[in-house]
């Protein structure tokens, strides 16, 4: 196509430049050198020409690993001020390789890692919207959240985000959809596995259509969940005092992964895992005692009707409504779940969990002969 283009004599001067700074690329990445330098030779003196070669000569050098020489090249086009902005764009976002490149060769050397931040905020800084800019966020956020400037690093992140309306149509020479989508979700999963959950689930949250909505969903309601085990892990081993200050907090975080989920759930009503997403969202909602909820939940899962699990929300429902405590009526449908169980499922393990629910109803009707009973033929059971 590139030799197609060169034969042709209506071109301008500046496509001309163009033509033959995109031969010399093709060239270079064939490993063919020679051929790259005589196509570079055919482009023009003028600005964008100029512009061109340095470019292609900053890329070169960095090919080369010599990053400080490709700074220095790439330099003066980076300061350019004309209207033309493609080039002193690409040699910022290029320099940020370079202070990148150099600051891992040296350890996370912070001058070099400053350095490249603020080659690639000058990138950002010209056009957000730019190939440039786009993929100058990605390595700004990834960037600030290894210092620690997390609230910065996810407005990188959203800033890139913000760019992409139809992935299908997303095009970018710097960078892949794949590549984008794999930045993402590795952000997303260093912030989760660092305890950094909050940022993880705005990130969750601001990822589609760039991530599919379902994964987005998924993503979202796994760091909620991941969220409040950690903390009740925290807590199950903390002293009472300890528990006692930080328990709205973990029954907080508790009722947001049931909402999470419950979510989750209402995007995945046509496959397979409605069910499961119910179930998580109840049980999560209960953990965080907003029992009302948790039965909502409940009743949802039990009008899907699926037999092997049914005989298990009728006893979760029964001690959800033992948990509302709201009236002899509730006590009474709890009382009627639990037999029913315990009369239509007797060989299931669940059957056990209803006869000792049974004696709690009784208790609660003032009735501890009949609570006796249920325990005792419990005991007595072979």
């Amino acid at each position: 196509f590139n030799n197609e283009l060169i034969a042709l004599d209506v071109l301008s001067r500046a496509d001309r430049d163009r033509i033959y700074l995109q031969r010399s690329q093709v060239f270079l990445a064939l490993g063919l050198q020679e051929e790259a330098e005589a196509a570079l030779a055919q482009v023009s003196q003028e600005t964008s020409g100029r512009h061109g070669k340095s470019i292609f000569r900053g890329q070169t050098l960095m090919a080369e690993g010599r990053y400080e020489e490709a700074i220095e090249v790439l330099q003066p086009v980076a300061a350019e001020a004309g209207l033309d902005r493609t080039y002193p764009r690409q040699a910022a976002y290029l320099m940020g390789l370079c202070a990148e490149a150099l600051s891992k060769a040296a350890s996370g050397d912070q001058a070099y890692r400053h350095q490249a931040i603020e080659y690639f905020k000058q990138a950002v800084r010209d056009s957000e919207a730019s190939q440039e800019g786009i993929i100058s966020n990605l390595h700004l956020g990834d960037l600030l959240r290894a210092d620690g400037a997390h609230e910065e690093a996810l407005l990188a992140y959203h800033r890139a985000l913000q760019q992409v309306r139809r992935p299908e149509t997303f095009r970018n020479r710097w960078l892949t959809l794949r590549q984008f989508r794999d930045t993402i979700r590795t952000a997303w999963n260093e912030w989760v596995g660092d305890g950094e959950y909050q940022f993880a689930i705005e990130l969750s949250q601001m990822m589609s259509p760039l991530v599919p909505e379902d994964e987005a969903h998924t993503l979202n309601a796994s760091a909620h969940q991941q969220w409040a085990e950690r903390l009740q892990a925290e807590l199950d081993a903390a002293t009472h005092t300890q528990r006692k200050q930080k328990s709205a907090e973990l029954l907080k975080r508790w009722q947001a992964s049931g909402k999470a989920f419950e979510a989750l759930a209402d995007s995945s009503k046509t496959t397979s895992d409605y069910p499961r997403y119910l179930w998580i969202s109840a049980e999560h909602y209960r953990n965080g005692h907003d029992f009302a909820r948790a039965l909502v939940q409940l009743d949802r899962f039990i009008r899907l009707q699926q037999k092997d699990r049914l005989p298990t929300a009728l006893v979760r429902r029964g001690e959800v409504l033992l948990d509302l405590n709201r009236s002899r009526d509730d006590l009474a449908t709890a009382l009627d779940h639990f037999v029913g169980v315990v009369d239509s499922y007797p060989t299931s393990p669940v059957a056990f969990e209803a006869q000792y629910f049974i004696g709690r109803c009784h208790l609660e009707f003032d009735e501890p002969e009949l609570a006796r009973r249920a325990w005792e033929d419990m005991l007595m059971s072979e």
